[in-house]
């Protein structure tokens, strides 16, 4: 069991496996996009999904973590509510949105840059 500790004189601790790359001297890991213009499109559409209204694709807004329809024809979600005390109905829209996470906003700048 001895041979599997470490040396005497091993000083290094290791937090992250950035800091474990870098101390072992390997490159720093490169983010893969594919090469092929069909294929990239491809991931982009499927990325984006569409509107769950008027089934448009989203669009990315720059520098944001949010996609949302920019269909100029579509009012987003219909939002309804009764008022009890003399039965009107009031109607309002919601525009579609999706927010992206840290990992999917990462994933849009792999994509989209």
């Amino acid at each position: 069991m001895r041979e599997f500790r470490a040396a005497q004189g091993v000083t290094e601790h290791y937090t992250s496996l950035e800091a474990l790359r870098a101390g072992w001297g390997l490159p720093e890991l490169t983010k893969k996009r594919p090469k092929d213009e069909k294929v990239l499109q491809e991931k982009r559409e499927k990325f984006l999904g569409t509107c769950r209204v008027c089934k448009k694709p989203l669009t990315l807004i720059n520098g944001c973590n949010v996609l949302a329809c920019q269909n100029p024809e579509c009012k987003g979600v219909k939002m309804t509510s009764k008022n009890e005390e003399d039965g009107t109905e009031k109607v309002w829209f919601i525009p579609v949105t999706r927010v992206l996470d840290d990992k999917g906003f990462e994933i849009a700048q792999n994509l989209f840059d």
